[in-house]
């Protein structure tokens, strides 16, 4: 449903910071080429601080409210948090943020991840004091206009997805009513425009997605897998289907919510935490055995290319290589494979807990 966006979701990271040294789990053996010296630990939710939890939050929203840089290709773009939603827009046909949170906005701390596979309904990051806040409320309308009642905001332009009532499972579908983002405007979506078109922020909590393929008997398949290949298609499912990345884009979102958009998914803020915990997934995977995966990688070069073929069968799929570059437009520029194979050398500086 998403795409293959393991190695996105290292570079939607993209930057360096210092910390404590921890040595990631099950990685006794492990040895960086060239480690940096003291990376930044990034904690699971849970794990942090309330301090911290408000530290992270903090920050997200002073990128939500401080001047964006790429206005200029972008029309919808505000605010420097608009930059990241926006390039994953530009980008999803083709491929499936630290450095501003520390530079712009002054956070010290690691980016954290959020361990989805634990206890997802009730799980504190829909806190509404030391998390992101809680559902939207439950809409049944069809129409165009159906959250203009629910919110101040401008109507969310969310036709094109299937409405809460279609799913029986559903719980929301509304704007955001509590935490720190209740209030929050999203500035382009739902779908590929970036014009700018401010809506709510929509959830719609769907336990079904997360019942079946979130558990921790998923996180040891998926690391039992032999290669990088095999591994990225249990991530992302054999089929288009669901799947352990799918499935936790639609529990928060649902049939209704920002979350749900392959496009602008971005423009809910736990998607970073998400994708935050596919990429420890990536690294524990990888430190089974280092020697041999440090430089696996495979797969098309284009998203939804074989074994999908969701665009049609093509000769003009590739299989990408470690030089292989991915495009972060304006932000990050044009970087090589191997550049983001490893946590604490290149160009990263950062560790799991």
């Amino acid at each position: 449903m998403f795409g293959n966006s393991l190695l996105l979701s290292a570079l939607v990271v993209f930057g360096s910071a210092t910390g404590t040294f921890a040595i990631p789990t099950g990685s006794a053996e492990y040895k960086a080429d060239s480690p940096c010296t003291e990376p930044v630990v990034r904690k699971e939710w849970r794990a942090m601080a309330p301090e911290q939890q408000q530290s992270y939050i903090d920050a997200v929203k002073c990128m939500q409210s401080t001047s964006g840089k790429t206005a200029e290709l972008y029309a919808g773009v505000r605010s420097l948090y608009d930059d990241f939603q926006a390039l994953h827009i530009s980008q999803t046909d083709n491929i499936h943020w630290v450095r501003e949170l520390k530079t712009a906005c002054k956070y010290a701390g690691g980016i954290p991840y959020w361990n989805t596979n634990a206890a997802f309904i009730g799980s504190p990051i829909f806190d509404a004091t030391h998390g992101f806040g809680g559902n939207g409320g439950y809409v049944r309308d069809t129409g165009p206009d159906r959250l203009a009642s629910s919110s101040s905001s401008a109507a969310s332009k969310l036709s094109h997805i299937a409405m809460a009532s279609d799913d029986p499972s559903a719980t929301g579908g509304g704007c955001v009513t509590d935490g720190p983002f209740a209030d929050y405007q999203v500035s382009m979506g739902p779908g590929n425009s970036t014009a700018y078109s401010p809506h709510c922020l929509a959830r719609d909590i769907n336990p079904s997605f997360v019942r079946q393929m979130l558990g921790r008997a998923e996180s040891a398949q998926v690391l039992a897998q032999p290669d990088f290949w095999h591994f990225t298609r249990r991530i992302e499912g054999a089929t288009l289907g669901n799947s352990c990345h799918s499935a936790g884009h639609g529990g928060v979102g649902g049939r209704a919510g920002e979350m749900s958009n392959p496009y602008s998914s971005p423009g809910e803020p736990i998607f970073y935490l998400h994708h935050g915990v596919l990429d420890k997934l990536w690294n524990e995977w990888q430190r089974k055995d280092w020697h041999a995966r440090k430089a696996d990688i495979g797969g098309p070069d284009t998203q939804f290319a074989y074994p999908y073929n969701y665009f049609g069968a093509s000769p003009a799929y590739k299989n990408v290589t470690l030089d292989f570059e991915m495009n972060l437009g304006e932000i990050g520029g044009m970087k090589k494979i191997n550049q983001a194979m490893d946590t604490v050398g290149g160009e990263f500086c950062y560790t799991y807990e």
